[in-house]
């Protein structure tokens, strides 16, 4: 009997840690983020993300300032009736 309540309590831990958003170095990680790092001397490889355009808001919904992603593709988007190419790369989302 001992066993099985361990058992059954080892897996709604794992369950409940799975679904957290991941922290390193923070208290508060942010909820747009997968992972929040706070780190002085430490790189990171961002997420890669296909964006629709560069106002995108609805592929990351209610993204936090400073979120950056990898935009591996690049996309077209229409600009003021132009057609503009944004290229692959880190974007970074400034809050407007």
């Amino acid at each position: 009997m001992k066993r099985i309540v361990v058992v059954v309590l080892f897996v709604a831990s794992v369950r409940l840690l799975t679904a957290q958003i991941v922290g390193i170095n923070t208290d508060n990680p942010d909820k747009s983020s997968a992972l929040d790092i706070n780190t002085t001397n430490k790189g990171f490889l961002p997420p890669r993300v296909n964006l629709t355009s560069i106002t995108d808001v609805t592929t990351i919904e209610d993204p936090a300032t400073g979120l950056m992603i990898y935009e591996p593709d690049g996309f077209t988007e229409t600009v003021n009736g132009q057609s503009v190419v944004r290229p692959q790369g880190v974007y970074t989302y400034d809050g407007t």
